[in-house]
């Protein structure tokens, strides 16, 4: 409830509050997200110390707080030692990057916002934007693998592959783009193009041959999965 809610919010303030040093500033930023800044040339130590300090806190006053509160930290983390002249904002936005990806890999992790890591998370965010257009767009297609039957050498069936050609990044894997799809719900829609084209191969073929078709768990869930 929001008092549980609302004393969980006041034991991460007060776990901040007990690591801060004279640089260093504290903000809560909305909702449940707060921000540390670190000022000063030992500033990227300082912070990852803090940063640590603050989540070993927070756990041990969770473990023994009278409620048995279950909650972790999510941690993000931005520099601009190397970049000088970036603002404020923009270290936020990366540090926010940085934080949902933390949450993404489970409890109580600390992610870096390096410029790769930017540069990936750039990438991440485009080709979930253009997934919800590929099918329209005619970039999705099936591809079929025959299973081979070793004691006859006949084809079993043919296990249907899902391919992706970005008409920036060229073909891209499917470990690379179903994570994006189930996160953004465009697996979805993609799901049932993928089952549409596997029938209607499928009725081309001999009635000796199948087709298997790989179903996302988030599937399950979509009444016309059956039908």
């Amino acid at each position: 409830g929001h008092s549980a809610g609302d004393a969980v919010l006041r034991l991460i303030a007060n776990c901040m509050r007990r690591v801060l040093g004279p640089k260093d500033y504290a903000i809560r930023i909305g909702g449940d997200e707060f921000a540390l800044i670190a000022l000063g040339e030992d500033a990227d130590r300082r912070v990852l110390e803090h940063c640590q300090a603050i989540e070993t806190l927070f756990r041990d006053r969770c473990l023994y707080h009278p409620d048995r509160a279950t909650a972790s930290l999510s941690i993000g983390i931005a520099s601009a030692t190397s970049r000088s002249e970036r603002q404020i904002d923009e270290l936020l936005v990366d540090a926010d990057v940085a934080m949902y990806s933390a949450k993404s890999e489970g409890r109580a992790q600390i992610a870096f916002a390096t410029e790769q890591f930017l540069k990936d998370a750039a990438v991440r965010k485009r080709l979930q934007r253009d997934l919800a257009y590929a099918i329209e767009d005619e970039q999705l297609h099936v591809a079929f693998q025959p299973i081979i039957d070793l004691s006859n050498g006949s084809i079993a069936y043919f296990e249907s592959l899902l391919r992706w050609t970005h008409p920036q990044f060229g073909s891209i894997r499917p470990d690379n783009f179903i994570a994006l799809a189930e996160a953004s719900g465009d697996i979805i829609p993609i799901g049932r193009f993928v089952l549409r084209e596997a029938l209607a191969n499928l009725r081309h073929w001999p009635d000796s041959i199948g087709v298997t078709v790989n179903v996302s768990a988030l599937q399950l869930g979509d009444d016309m999965l059956v039908s």
